[in-house]
């Protein structure tokens, strides 16, 4: 339901951004215009466009925020990541601090899933 209520505000954001390029746009010529207000429509469908997606874009980086946290393959890949960065980090430093770093963070990653 959270979907089609995103999917419904975006929709009617476009539409009303496009509604008002549309009727600016018909303005008639003035002294700060002179040429008129025509492109305008332009301008506005850009900045629906560009909305769109932009709100599309922070939607499916929730959503997958949301399915690494509920799902139990997301705290693994989310394992998996650290893992391989503390591995990294022990072979550019030569360091190996970052190893117990890596499993106490991997730890409290699978200790958060199970509460």
């Amino acid at each position: 339901m959270l979907a089609e209520v995103v999917h419904s505000v975006a929709d009617f954001a476009n539409q009303a951004l496009l509604a008002y390029g549309l009727s600016s746009s018909r303005r008639a010529p003035d002294a700060l215009h002179p040429y008129g207000y025509s492109k305008e429509r332009f301008v506005w469908s850009l900045i629906s466009a560009v909305g769109i997606f932009c709100l599309g874009a922070d939607a499916t980086i929730v959503n997958g925020i949301q399915n690494l946290w509920t799902s139990q393959d997301g705290v693994a890949v989310i394992g998996l990541i650290v893992a391989a960065a503390s591995l990294v980090a022990v072979n550019t430093t030569g360091s190996a601090i970052y190893d117990p770093v890596g499993s106490i963070i991997v730890g409290n990653f699978l200790r958060m899933h199970v509460l």
